[in-house]
């Protein structure tokens, strides 16, 4: 199957450096904002998903720390709405402190995102107490999201060890034991292998194969949108230098305590 296509799309993805363990939590700045990428599914070939991130707004960086994926058909997609809202309180939770962003989900289905905004609604008969999902339509220019994610993942953002040494990080990072299914996506997405036919066709413009593909697409949603609306995205990367940027390095683990997952 692999001979048929022509290339990995994310060929800077390096295990070494995007993928971390617990360590995460130490990371992660207080100031640092949660958003949601979802994609919408219905079965085991595209199996529903919902991933969760948080960002730093001052140097840009995203760390993937959470998936749901399910391709249970004897479920509803307002089930899988409600296992979303109960994983990680919202805005309506005030238990914890930490901030949150706006959610972005697949906008080929707006019914379902009217749906979430009514969850309420839709549960009253179950036991446990519901709220509203807030989703917003996800800008979903794939090839733009596509080459935003190559920008994250290139190590690039001048950081400094705490021995006064530099190294360059990515801007993204995947937590490797909560995320399965996002890693091995990134590892063994490919562009369509080119027809050969036609005028000129290899200047054509490459399409990733639409195949097991749902994570990566929520991950796109996700750090392509928010990034998009603070004009954070490869097209305006060009004006807001970042080269020697420093990240004060949390001894605390306070995002560990406030997931409560820990």
């Amino acid at each position: 199957m692999f001979a048929s296509y022509e290339g990995q799309v994310f060929k800077s993805f390096n295990p070494a450096i995007h993928l971390m363990g617990d360590e995460m939590w130490r990371d992660i700045p207080d100031d640092a904002v949660m958003h949601r990428g979802l994609d919408w599914g219905s079965g085991p070939e595209h199996p529903f998903v919902c991933l969760w991130g948080l960002k730093c707004e001052k140097t840009r960086r995203w760390w993937i720390f959470d998936e749901f994926v399910t391709g249970d058909q004897s479920r509803t997609t307002i089930d899988h709405l409600v296992d979303v809202y109960k994983r990680h309180p919202w805005k309506d939770d005030h238990k914890h402190d930490h901030k949150h962003g706006r959610s972005f989900a697949d906008p080929s289905r707006p019914d379902y995102i009217r749906i979430a905004s009514k969850l309420p609604q839709y549960t009253q008969d179950r036991e446990d107490d519901v709220g509203s999902l807030n989703l917003s339509l996800a800008y979903n220019a794939v090839h733009e999201g596509i080459e935003h994610m190559r920008y994250l993942l290139k190590p690039q953002l001048k950081m400094l060890r705490e021995d006064g040494t530099e190294w360059l990080s990515p801007r993204l990072f995947i937590h490797e034991q909560n995320c399965p299914d996002l890693v091995r996506q990134i590892r063994s997405y490919r562009w369509k292998q080119s027809s050969g036919t036609g005028l000129n066709p290899t200047v054509a413009r490459p399409e990733p194969l639409k195949r097991d593909d749902d994570s990566v697409d929520s991950c796109r949603y996700m750090v392509f949108s928010a990034d998009r609306m603070v004009g954070g995205t490869i097209e305006t990367a060009s004006h807001h230098g970042t080269a020697g940027e420093l990240v004060r390095r949390s001894s605390q683990t306070s995002w560990r305590k406030a997931l409560g997952r820990r």
